[in-house]
């Protein structure tokens, strides 16, 4: 496979009847099989060569983790499209500029929340996943070579204005094989997510390794403990894909919930 999208076909022709993504957003879960990933990628590709998309063309990603930001991830690389993820709480100025800078044909959005910044062409993610078709449909993105652009992620912005790092297939593929000496995946294990899909460390250890490997992965729908709890509880998971910061906070409120029930604290403490 030399581009991200034969790496996608690949997994879906392998991997069809298993679970592929699952989303819990309130009481509810939302479950794709890789089979129907596949079938949802192709009919937002079809959305998106309705409105003339093809190979180069910048397209902005603004949604919050789900299997529909997943579906446009690939229906943008379907299309030979460079795909621009978008952080979904970014501010209206700072998105104005990345928008100036990366100069998008279109917009993918999803339902929740809303684009605050300036006018730009889109297509909804869900409509556009519900009422598309998929015969005879033409994908560009079999042909991408693995030296062109696949995705330009802009950096936070904390101290600068935020910058395009532009990533080709070739990077993200040989990306995932380094994640693969790292930390070995089988098509049996469930990853459960915190991470948000818009950064680079979220895609790859969320989505495009465990997609390789045949992994299920469950997104959460907010990082509160409530959530992840009653996540944890709908999700036979093996990994938990989190950052030390946050590992760091659930140690911290652990520990001072154990202190206030000292019978139970001291003995552990002693241990």
């Amino acid at each position: 496979m030399n581009n991200l999208y034969t790496l996608f076909e690949t997994s879906i022709d392998r991997y069809a009847p298993r679970l592929a993504i699952q989303f819990r957003p309130r009481y509810r879960t939302l479950a794709w099989t890789y089979g129907e990933l596949g079938a949802h990628v192709a009919h937002l590709s079809r959305a998106l060569e309705a409105k003339g998309i093809g190979p180069g063309d910048r397209v902005l990603l603004y949604a919050g983790n789900s299997p529909y930001w997943v579906a446009a991830y690939f229906g943008i690389l379907a299309r030979g499209a460079i795909v621009v993820p978008l952080n979904p709480q970014g501010m209206p100025d700072q998105l104005d500029r990345i928008v100036a800078s990366a100069e998008p044909k279109l917009l993918l959005i999803s339902t929740r929340p809303p684009w605050p910044a300036k006018p730009v062409p889109w297509v909804r993610i869900e409509q556009a996943v519900d009422n598309y078709l998929d015969e005879s449909l033409e994908m560009p993105g079999r042909d991408t070579d693995p030296r062109d652009l696949a995705e330009i992620v802009y950096t936070s912005g904390t101290t600068a204005e935020p910058k395009g790092v532009m990533l080709t297939h070739g990077n993200l593929l040989a990306n995932i094989e380094a994640t693969a000496e790292i930390t070995p995946l089988q098509s049996s294990d469930h990853a459960m997510s915190l991470l948000p899909l818009f950064h680079m460390y979220g895609q790859m250890t969320s989505l495009l390794y465990p997609l390789k490997q045949g992994s299920a992965v469950t997104y959460i729908a907010s990082p509160s403990s409530r959530v992840i709890l009653d996540t944890l509880a709908h999700t036979p998971a093996t990994h938990l894909v989190a950052v030390p910061e946050f590992l760091k906070t659930m140690m911290g409120r652990l520990q001072e919930r154990l202190v206030s029930v000292p019978n139970f604290a001291r003995p552990l403490l002693h241990s």
